[in-house]
């Protein structure tokens, strides 16, 4: 036999009982812990930190005079999409999300607007005016389908 397949005497086989004993209560410790852990998880995820509306020292009407400045530059600055269809889709869906948006009574004029890039991104300016990439358009289609 070589070194390799030589067998175990029988010493190396035996296990004496304090180190099985020692280790019972480690085990068992361990296994509650891990028991705990995988009972309280989903409890944690469902008991979430409801967000709140950050700080704003701008009014709405300012937050509005803002982002139109800023939404008219992106719209020089930027290849937008100019599809109809894509507006559409893109008012239609912003439509339903906003619907679930706490404003405090305010009625921002929401604008959606595709932005003709490749690139999964998407970014919203101060009083409702919102810029989706092309990109993150067709990845969502892909995943619908």
């Amino acid at each position: 036999m070589s070194v390799r397949e030589t067998k175990p005497s029988s010493a190396e086989w035996k296990v004496s009982w304090p180190v099985l004993v020692n280790r019972a209560p480690f085990a068992i410790v361990a296994g509650l812990l891990l028991l705990a852990l995988l009972v309280a998880t989903p409890h944690a995820y469902a008991q979430r930190t409801a967000l709140q509306p950050g700080w704003n020292k701008f009014s709405p009407q300012e937050d509005i005079n803002l982002g139109k400045q800023a939404a008219t530059d992106a719209q020089r600055h930027l290849p937008l999409c100019n599809a109809p269809r894509v507006d559409a889709y893109l008012r239609q869906l912003g439509t339903r999300l906003v619907q679930k948006l706490p404003t405090g009574g305010v009625q921002y004029p929401f604008e959606f607007h595709c932005v003709n890039d490749k690139a999964i991104n998407a970014f919203a300016l101060p009083g409702g005016y919102v810029f989706i990439n092309r990109g993150a358009i067709e990845a969502s289609e892909a995943v619908r389908y």
